[in-house]
């Protein structure tokens, strides 16, 4: 240190020059003495810009040093909260000695600072404020370092969800936020679509001039059905009860396996096939019976589970969508005379009792059996009159002749249950004045305590002098036969409009009021339409179609007819209360436009009657609208070649159906084998055992006529959104189990599909794995495994209908 003032000392250092806000740093006076003498004592003082703070004294006292050694002097100071990122801070010293002050050099410390608008403290809350809004609230916390400049918090409505006063996302702006600061947002939701749960997870916060980070969804709502109380209609009619329960889910997901239990009256049975879901029919068969058949299966979105015990069954419906209503319709038969009832539907804790009376007919039917034609004045006449309860209740009836006449007459009183008959002789006397040639009119009369019933007026004319009368043996007449003829009612329903080219159901309803000994139904070939086979039901139940056999010189395949055609299905002992079902689809030409009638006959022990038709009019034509996928087919021909040239012959294998499969019959195809083909040449023809590729070679030949393979054209072609399991479902229809093909061209495009296959699945099994995501039906309908499936069925059809060979898989 020289004892001439120096205007500057660079004595003075900063460790670190650069920190962040709250951190600390040192600042250091150092400078070595270059004099021949002691420094003087003197006083270091320090001088800090705006933002840093100092944790020591700002005054130091130091020393004299010797010559060539160092006066030093240090203070600590801490970087303020906040302080703008990038800012510098200046630090300066002075050294005071007697006499003099000397300065020091300029050192500025930069400060770094960092907003964080993102942490744990940050994020978007949803609260339930009622069944259909929510309140959804974002909270943003500073939890850097340093403030953030423009902010703006930007939170959508979450999904499923809609702004309350109608406007887009909420906004939040504020100017600047310091560390530690926080700001709130909150606005209120209202619940507009279905969703699984809310959450708001849309939400952003946008700041610094550029920057941008999303918040966090800290927690949700898990939205869950609500099931409201069931709207339960009870339609009572004379024979029957048609029940209708609307199964109501408010909520905002879907509710599973909805479970409507229905309790009847004891005496009352439900109607078979008349379970309805939504115009969907109910399989009411077993499950283990219902699962035998794997189309049934596939669709079915509800079951019946029943409990004889209590007289009560159970329908269980597969999904009830959210904010929907899903009907459930079903009919009970009464039997004649029913009283009064209760029906009790249960709802999980809903219980509903819905009092029915059944609509009670009273009715008498009166006949005059042998009538007399003449009588002569004064003369005792015997009448035979049948009185038949044609009613519901029992009737107390007084039979007797109305009008008093000379003589008297006789009465009789029955007490008539439902569908009993009486028969009854009474006496009329003629009067004694009554005129030759004049019509003596009295009349037979059905009364009980309420009046008259029932009427019946005689036409006898009198004769008062004798008549010449040939003298012929008497013969004996036959027996008078007491025919009363059954009371049957039928109706056609079908829908007013169709689409051409594409199947439509028609149903035909037969209320059976008196037993019939023999009832045939018949259904005339409606013009313009084609029936699909295998589509005739009775009481929901499959009934099998007509299989027309060409003659064995006939090169035209075998052709399936509907059962109805012709005389029609027939039915023998139908008790009285009986509700027939009977349905079948039909196919109105895509080539025609205009109305045709859809009706059917039926006939009642040998008298057939029309049944009034319903006009249908094809107001679309669509030639290639989607088809059912369980088109039948039949294998004609199986070919066996034998092991070994000396190996005997195996016995042909055969295929049936037992009664008890009938039901399936429509869903299975019916397969006919034979050894060897009838149009073989010879033995010579047989293919040796060293000529076969391997042992057990097996030929299928697949015979397909112009109208399958129309129908099959249809189904493929004209198939839209069918997806992944409508394309394999039709391939199951194509090839027996186990069995490959010997065309080169088949095999080609079965690798193909077994390759988009296989590719589909492990694309879905690595999706699957990923948390979040899940799989939808889009997902199934890969455009790669379409064209895959589309290129096989055209290999398919190319080869119809000759033939195509497949070879038994190793």
């Amino acid at each position: 240190m020289t004892s001439t003032a120096e205007p500057l000392l660079y004595a003075l250092s900063v460790e670190p020059r650069s920190a962040r806000a709250g951190e600390t740093v040192r600042i250091e006076f150092r400078t070595r003495n270059h004099g021949t003498q002691d420094s003087p004592s003197g006083t270091v003082t320090f001088a800090l810009g705006a933002g840093l703070e100092a944790l020591d004294a700002t005054e130091a006292g130091v020393e004299p040093v010797a010559p060539g050694e160092f006066v030093v002097a240090a203070i600590r100071a801490r970087v303020a909260v906040p302080v703008e990122d990038g800012s510098r801070v200046a630090v300066r010293a002075a050294l005071h000695l007697p006499g003099t002050v000397l300065e020091t050099n300029v050192c500025a410390v930069t400060v770094h600072g960092r907003a964080i608008l993102d942490g744990p403290a940050s994020g978007t809350f949803v609260e339930r404020i009622d069944a259909a809004t929510v309140r959804v609230r974002a909270v943003v916390t500073n939890e850097g370092d340093g403030p953030a400049r423009g902010v703006q918090v930007v939170v959508p409505a979450p999904i499923g969800c809609a702004h309350a006063d109608g406007a887009g996302a909420a906004l939040l702006e504020r100017e600047r936020l310091d560390p530690g600061e926080r700001a709130d947002l909150a606005f209120e939701a209202r619940i507009v679509a279905p969703v699984a749960e809310i959450r708001a997870d849309a939400a952003v916060v946008r700041f610094g001039g550029g920057r941008r980070v999303a918040l966090a969804a800290r927690d949700a709502i898990a939205l869950e059905p609500d099931v409201a109380v069931p709207d339960v209609v009870l339609t009572p009619s004379r024979r029957r009860v048609d029940l209708a329960v609307d199964v109501r889910n408010e909520g905002w997901v879907d509710a599973r396996d909805v479970r409507v239990r229905i309790t009847l009256p004891s005496g009352l049975r439900l109607a078979g096939g008349s379970i309805v879901v939504d115009g969907v029919a109910v399989d009411e068969r077993p499950r283990a019976r219902r699962a035998s058949t794997r189309a049934a299966a596939s669709s079915q979105v509800a079951h019946v589970e029943r409990d004889a015990g209590a007289h009560a069954i159970a329908i269980v419906i597969g999904a009830a969508p959210a904010r929907s209503t899903v009907r459930v319709a079903l009919s009970v038969a009464v039997p004649a005379g029913f009283p009064a009832g209760v029906v009790v539907v249960e709802l999980g804790a809903h219980r509903i009792e819905a009092p029915f009376e059944p609509s009670h007919v009273r009715e008498l039917r009166l006949r005059v059996i042998g009538e007399p034609r003449t009588g002569a004045p004064g003369e005792m006449l015997r009448v035979a009159a049948q009185v038949v309860n044609a009613g519901d209740v029992p009737e107390i009836v007084t039979i007797g002749i109305g009008e008093p006449v000379a003589g008297g007459s006789e009465a009789a009183s029955r007490t008539l249950s439902p569908g009993a008959v009486a028969l009854v002789e009474l006496g009329v006397c003629v009067p004694e004045d009554a005129m030759d040639e004049c019509t003596f009119a009295p009349a037979v009369v059905v009364r009980d305590t309420g009046g008259e019933r029932a009427r019946a007026v005689l036409a006898v004319m009198v004769r008062d002098r004798a008549w010449l009368a040939a003298d012929v043996p008497e013969a004996a007449l036959p027996p008078v036969e007491i025919d009363i003829p059954a009371m049957v009612h039928a109706a056609v329903y079908a829908p007013d409009r169709v689409v051409g080219g594409a199947p439509f159901s028609v149903k035909l309803d037969i209320d059976v009021e008196d037993a019939v000994d023999r009832l045939a139904v018949a259904v005339p070939v409606t013009p313009g339409c084609t029936y699909v086979p295998g589509s005739t039901l009775l009481d929901g139940r499959a009934v099998l179609d007509r299989i027309e056999r060409p003659s064995p010189d006939a090169t035209a395949p075998a052709a399936s007819r509907s059962p109805l055609e012709g005389d029609g299905l027939s039915l023998r002992g139908v008790p009285a209360g009986s509700r027939i079902t009977v349905a079948w689809s039909l196919i109105a030409d895509a080539t025609r436009g205009d109305a045709f009638d859809v009706t059917a006959e039926i006939a009642m022990n040998g008298e057939r009657r029309s049944i009034t038709p319903v006009t249908v009019t094809a107001c679309e034509r669509d030639a290639f609208a989607a088809r059912p996928a369980g088109l039948p087919y039949h294998v004609d021909a199986c070919t066996i070649g034998p092991a070994a040239a000396a190996s005997p012959l195996p016995d042909p294998p055969s295929v049936s159906l037992d009664a008890d499969d009938a039901d399936d019959a429509r869903h299975e195809p019916a397969i006919a084998h034979e050894l060897f083909p009838s149009d073989a040449a010879g033995a010579s023809e047989i293919p040796r055992a060293n000529e076969l590729p391997r042992a057990n070679k097996i030929a299928f030949e697949m015979r397909l006529d112009a109208a399958r393979v129309d129908e099959i054209s249809r189904l493929l072609h004209g198939m839209r959104g069918g997806g992944l399991v409508a394309h394999l479902f039709a391939v199951r229809f194509f090839f027996p189990d186990a069995a490959g093909t010997a065309d080169a061209g088949v095999s080609g495009a079965l690798d193909a599909v077994r390759g988009a296959v296989r590719d589909l699945f492990n694309r879905l099994f690595v999706k699957l794995r990923i948390p979040g995501f899940g799989v939808t039906a889009d997902d199934l309908d890969d455009p790669a495994l379409r064209t895959a499936l589309v290129t096989l069925f055209e290999r398919l059809l190319d080869a119809a209908p000759d033939r195509i060979a497949f070879e038994e898989s190793p």
